[in-house]
């Protein structure tokens, strides 16, 4: 009887550690789902962190290459206004050139004019020289031949 009174004590407390041990193992459980959520909630708030960065720095990239890209559209628009003003200036140039080239054209096809009516002048008084001199060269030998009969050319 003794032993039976042993027996139901240690049936009894093998229940009450058996009963302390489901709560024990419910307590744990409820632990360990409260840690998994918790490491859950963590590991989303990390994730959506980690995105909100990862957006926070595309967006920053994206804002600098926009405005590189702005600055070289402002550079390449201020070439071209430089190139169309420099193509403007140097047809002005040309054009400037081309008429300088005219009016010197012009001169000189008048400076050439005017030596050819110089050319014909002298041509005209060297001919009318050089016959001025045969008639003289003849009325002298005409002379010379009424005046005496000496030789045709004695003055020459």
């Amino acid at each position: 009887q003794r032993l039976e009174g042993e027996r139901a004590s240690l049936v009894a407390r093998l229940e009450e550690r058996d009963a302390e041990c489901g709560v024990l193992r419910d307590e744990f459980e409820k632990a360990k789902a409260g840690l998994a959520e918790s490491a859950r909630r963590k590991l989303d708030a990390a994730v959506a962190t980690a995105r909100a960065e990862a957006d926070a720095g595309a967006k920053s990239a994206a804002s600098g290459l926009r405005r590189e890209a702005d600055a070289a559209r402002r550079e390449a628009s201020r070439a071209a206004v430089a190139a169309r003003a420099l193509e403007r200036s140097m047809e002005k140039r040309r054009e400037r050139l081309e008429e300088e080239r005219a009016v010197a054209v012009a001169a000189l096809e008048a400076k050439v004019a005017s030596l050819d009516g110089a050319v014909k002048e002298l041509r005209r008084e060297r001919n009318a020289l050089l016959a001025d001199a045969r008639a003289h060269r003849a009325r002298r030998r005409l002379e010379s031949r009424m005046a005496g009969g000496g030789p045709a050319d004695a003055g020459d």
